[in-house]
């Protein structure tokens, strides 16, 4: 979320159309105020039809699942050299007539060392309860982020790494 932070005013929309009726759909609003910059999402991720099976793998017909989130944005220096930013999210799950929905946190910080051209960054991703479909529990997948980026004035190099954890709350 913190580098969401110097973004200027931007309206952006995503459509993807992938195989097998698969299609990812994003509008992000961008806007600065004073020292902050804030950002509004909306994204949908359909998967389009499969087939539902009883337990002995006979068809009983098509069912439809799709994500969809909303987030609020917030990023700002704090102090000179230091970016912090926060999403704060809803998401919601449906798989055929059965939903699901929570809400979760993401927040980084970004170090800018300017007399060195660098920047070092983190970030955790969906701190939140599960999603609970009827009785059964699907927990987020919890995301820690790093990244470091070094630039000139005709050169911007960057590597981050991310590992991902499910289940721990």
């Amino acid at each position: 979320p913190a580098s969401l932070y110097g973004a200027g005013n931007q309206v952006v929309g995503v459509h993807d159309a992938l195989p097998a009726g698969v299609s990812y759909d994003n509008l992000t609003l961008i806007r600065s105020l004073g020292g902050f910059t804030v950002g509004l999402s909306m994204a949908t991720l359909q998967y389009g039809r499969s087939k539902e099976t009883d337990s002995t793998g006979g068809i009983l017909g098509n069912v439809e699942a799709d994500d969809q989130s909303g987030a609020l944005t917030l990023a700002g220096k704090v102090i000179p050299g230091i970016i912090t930013g926060v999403a704060i999210k809803y998401l919601k799950s449906r798989l055929a007539d059965t939903s699901a929905n929570t809400t979760a946190l993401d927040a980084g910080l970004i170090v800018e060392l300017t007399d060195a051209n660098l920047s070092f960054g983190i970030s955790v991703k969906n701190l939140g309860k599960e999603l609970t479909y009827v009785s059964e529990v699907a927990a987020l997948p919890r995301k820690y982020r790093g990244g470091i980026a070094w630039h000139t004035d005709n050169l911007l190099l960057t590597g981050d790494v991310e590992s991902a954890l499910t289940g721990m709350q």
